[in-house]
């Protein structure tokens, strides 16, 4: 509305303001992003941010992967490659002894020797293997 004669400034509409958008929402999703990247990363590794205890191998000695991806001529496809080699000359489990226990199969109980062998409880101590299995209260096995 334009000033009038009588009126030196213009006339405010009165009521709601206009909102305006805020930029603390894409900031709050910036740090909760960040938040959860760093949470992510600290279950990922060992002891003291080290490594983790070598049950498993490293993605460095596992494979090699790289992919690329270009924009096709026309803009609406995209290709991609990726490629995978584990080395030959690294044995990381070369010398160590792996037990498997597929799934408490019931023949556990006839070996007792193996069954209380020490085993690493994951926590740099051992414990015994105890791979029996369990059952209901009414006798029904794991391993059926």
């Amino acid at each position: 509305m334009a000033p009038t004669a009588h009126s030196p400034t213009p006339h405010r509409r009165r009521g709601r303001r206009r909102r305006t958008r805020s930029r603390r929402g894409p900031l709050r999703s910036a740090l909760t992003a960040l938040v959860l990247a760093l949470g992510l990363t600290a279950c990922g590794s060992g002891p003291n941010g080290a490594e983790g205890d070598g049950s498993s191998p490293s993605a460095e000695s596992a494979s090699t992967q790289s992919a690329s991806a270009q924009p096709a001529p026309d803009g609406q496809a995209t290709t991609a490659s990726a490629t995978a080699s584990a080395t030959a000359d690294e044995a990381p489990l070369d010398g160590l002894v792996i037990a498997v226990d597929p799934g408490h199969n019931g023949g556990n109980s006839g070996d007792p020797g193996t069954i209380n062998a020490p085993v690493p409880d994951g926590r740099g101590g051992t414990k015994a293997c105890n791979t029996v299995g369990t059952q209901t209260d009414d006798g029904y096995p794991e391993h059926r």
